[in-house]
């Protein structure tokens, strides 16, 4: 996402400078950080490996963990999503619920609404 040159790419940097520039918390899954390595490394892509190790040094960003309570909202969202929400997307989607995040990014979707009501943040 970060190292792409199409409009993805692009979208994902600016965020990532507006939210830096405003002092906004900024999370990431664990599980974001393993999908981010596997193609450069597989790769041999020493520049891309790069790229993303600057990344996850940037100042404030927090890594998610893949804790049970994590694994349980993921399990929730996957029960409860009539569209066919698949595992990586439900943990990705858990451990922005479990950070408390308001936004959420993923691939080429990104939105400035609120993801949850407080009754759907509240739920373990």
């Amino acid at each position: 996402m970060i190292e792409s040159q199409q409009d993805q790419g692009r979208k994902t940097r600016l965020l990532v400078d507006e939210s830096l520039k405003s002092n906004a918390q900024l999370s990431i899954s664990r599980l974001f950080f393993l999908e981010c390595h596997v193609l450069p490394l597989k790769n041999k892509n020493a520049e891309l490996l790069d790229c993303y190790e600057r990344f996850f040094r940037l100042p404030g960003l927090e890594v998610v963990e893949l804790d049970p309570a994590v694994i349980d909202i993921a399990t929730e969202l996957r029960a409860n999503q009539t569209g066919g929400l698949r595992t990586p997307d439900a943990i990705q989607l858990a451990c922005a619920v479990s950070s408390g995040a308001d936004q959420f990014l993923m691939c080429e979707h990104y939105t400035h609404t609120p993801l949850f009501t407080e009754k759907e943040r509240a739920r373990p």
